[in-house]
C-alpha cells in the first residue's frame, strides 16, 4: 500500500524526471554553435583596460614622490591611504609604466 504524502512525493519525483530525460537541452537554452571556451581570451578585458583611472591617478602621485623606492611608498600613510604592500605597489607600478 501506499505511505500518504511520501509515496506520492517519490511518484511526482519520478514523474518529473521521466520528463526532464525526453526533454532536449537544446530545446530549452541558448547554447552557442562553438562552446569551446579555450578559445576565448580570458584575459581581453584586461587587456582593454589595463589599470582603472583612480589607480593611475593613485600610483602616479606615489612614483611622483618616491620613484622606484616601494618600501617608502608602502611605509607612506598619507599617500598611500589604501596600505597597500611594497609588492603590491610594485606591481601596480610596472602596469603603469606599460601604459
Amino acid at each position: 500500500g501506499r505511505v500518504g504524502a511520501r509515496a506520492d512525493a517519490a511518484h511526482e519525483v519520478a514523474k518529473a524526471a521521466a520528463i526532464a530525460a525526453e526533454v532536449d537541452a537544446n530545446e530549452l537554452f541558448e547554447i552557442p554553435e562553438s562552446d569551446d571556451l579555450r578559445s576565448v581570451d580570458a584575459n581581453s578585458r584586461r587587456r582593454k583596460q589595463p589599470m582603472m583611472e583612480k589607480d593611475v591617478k593613485y600610483i602616479e602621485k606615489l612614483v611622483g614622490k618616491h620613484g622606484d623606492d616601494y618600501t617608502t611608498m608602502a611605509r607612506d600613510i598619507k599617500l598611500n591611504v589604501r596600505q597597500l604592500t611594497a609588492k603590491n605597489l610594485e606591481k601596480m607600478a610596472a602596469r603603469w609604466k606599460l601604459l
